[in-house]
Formats: C-alpha cells, structure tokens, sequence
C-alpha cells in the first residue's frame, strides 16, 4: 500500500488518508509486507518509467505487483 501524500486530490485518497495518520496502522500493515515497511510513490517509479517507455511495448495483459511481497505471504 502506498500512504496518500499531502496535496492529493483522489476522493479515495481523502477517505484513507486518516487512517495513514495513525503509527499503529503503518506499523501493523508495514508487518504484512516481507519488506517489513509499507510502499511510498518512489517505489512504484521504476516500473511506471518502464511502462511509459518503448521497452514495454511488446508487453500485454499483466499484473504486476508492487506491494512489498504482501501477496507472496
């Protein structure tokens, strides 16, 4: 999961946002994750680059996760 930053505007963003303020919540979803921390928008900057770019041209129809090994636990 990636914390709303200040200045976001996604009414989604408003509605989690409280709950990001909270250290217990971090720290209970950061022990989810085999990384041991919850994501921040630098974390998804690489993949959002490739995907933006030619290299990824020829790649269709893919989930990729980027959510700190959540989904392998």
């Amino acid at each position: 999961m990636v914390p709303p930053r200040n200045g976001d505007h996604c009414q989604r963003h408003r509605a989690t946002a409280p709950l990001f303020e909270k250290p217990e919540t971090i720290k209970a979803l950061a022990r989810q994750t085999t990384m041991g921390r919850v994501g921040t928008a630098e974390d998804i900057q690489g993949l959002t680059m490739f995907l933006a770019s030619p290299a990824s041209d020829y790649i269709t129809g893919q989930v990729i996760h980027i959510d700190g090994g959540w989904t392998a636990i």
